[in-house]
């Protein structure tokens, strides 16, 4: 039986999927009525860093978002396709990698956008200002984007298994700039998938023993095979196969595109 104490925790992560259900569910809705353009399927494009990109199989069990974002999707549909390059910013990604992907946008399609880890180093090939020259960056990405007739989504910095001193509150190890990127969208017009402000209050429910070795991401059954599920470490997603929360209670799931 659980305690009264777990409840609240169970509670949040059943709250935070739903929230990714429905906007999944939007997102695919969407797609699907635009689906009758020129080209068979659009395609949702993921740019961004090692938290983002898609690791090959020597790193596992690391993953990023993007590289199972696809398995919310229902691939006869919309194609995903995860475009983000570790260790880049909003720069160096713009300078080296973007134009390919702009490129190779059609009317219909999506791009969701994180950078802000990598815009704080120390390195003048990808520091960036939050106030400035990051805002720059993203409302470049968002205006080019839509210049193609496809849609962006900023994303606001996943949060970083980083804790202040009273172990009870999340530190904001990334500072201004995921506060930059919700501003930009509100600016924009732009849909907002905000990590920063989600995960932090997932991580401050669980608590901070609890955060680092528990499922921030819950992943469905799909076709009868159970989908590894995610677990934050620093701020890098690591897969596992899914068995039992710290406490022994089952692990929750949800169904993938379905609105709760």
């Amino acid at each position: 039986m659980q305690s009264a104490a777990e409840l609240p925790k169970r509670a949040t992560i059943l709250s935070v999927s739903r929230q990714l259900g429905r906007l999944i569910f939007a997102i695919t809705s969407a797609l699907a009525l635009g689906a009758a353009s020129a080209r068979a399927l659009p395609t949702v494009y993921t740019i961004g860093d090692s938290t983002v990109q898609t690791w090959n199989s020597g790193y596992y069990p690391k993953a990023g978002w993007g590289q199972v974002l696809p398995k919310f999707f229902d691939s006869t549909r919309v194609n995903v396709v995860n475009k983000a390059v570790g260790g880049t910013s909003s720069k160096s990604f713009y300078n080296n990698y973007w134009s390919a992907v702009r490129n190779s946008l059609v009317s219909g399609d999506y791009v969701f956008i994180q950078f802000g880890i990598n815009d704080r180093a120390n390195d003048p090939e990808r520091q960036t200002d939050a106030a400035t020259t990051f805002k720059d960056y993203l409302r470049s990405y968002v205006n080019e984007t839509r210049g193609r007739g496809a849609n962006p989504v900023i994303v606001a910095t996943l949060r970083r298994n980083a804790w202040n001193s009273d172990g009870v509150t999340v530190y904001d190890a990334y500072h201004g700039h995921p506060v930059a990127a919700r501003e930009v969208a509100v600016e924009m017009n732009v849909p907002c998938v905000d990590l920063d402000g989600k995960s932090k209050v997932l991580m401050e429910s669980l608590g901070k023993p609890t955060a680092p070795i528990s499922s921030i991401c819950i992943l469905p059954r799909v076709s009868g095979r159970t989908i590894p599920t995610a677990r934050l470490t620093t701020s890098i997603f690591r897969r596992r196969a899914p068995s039992r929360w710290p406490n022994s209670s089952p692990i929750p799931s949800v169904r993938a595109a379905t609105p709760a």
